[in-house]
């Protein structure tokens, strides 16, 4: 499982157990022992066995796995109070699209009672054109 996580490999060595039987046994170095006393202490504290082998035996790509995952909860972070934001902006922007079509419809019924209004007066003036205003 080491092997596979971090990408490295241990030494390894045959041994003839038998006529014809092999044996292969790990040949670990005593930083190996090391890191592998660091794994148990670290799983023995509650870390996940992965993270523990991870954080023991490859640093670097622990450091970067576990700044690519902060970086990427605080960009999902931003991401949705953006979101709420904007979803925010558009209520409110929403509202004030149907305060201005309920003015503009007002505004055109004004305008509708205004032309009306003129025609009649228009015409009332074309039936007595020569009619004086009395002072």
């Amino acid at each position: 499982m080491i092997e596979t996580l971090c990408d490295i490999s241990f030494e390894q060595q045959t041994f003839q157990v038998g006529n014809s039987s092999y044996s292969k046994f790990y040949l670990f170095s005593e930083s190996d022992i090391e890191k592998f006393k660091k794994v148990a202490i670290l799983h023995n504290k509650g870390h996940p066995l992965k993270e523990a082998i991870l954080q023991s035996f490859s640093m670097k790509d622990f450091k970067k796995k576990t700044t690519i995952v902060q970086t990427s909860s605080l960009f999902l972070e931003n991401l949705i109070k953006n979101t709420k934001l904007a979803n925010e902006q558009i209520i409110d922007l929403s509202n004030q699209l149907i305060q201005l079509e309920k003015k503009l419809n007002f505004i055109a019924k004004q305008n509708y009672q205004l032309e009306k209004r003129v025609v009649i007066v228009e015409k009332s003036k074309m039936d007595k054109p020569f009619h004086k205003k009395r002072s």
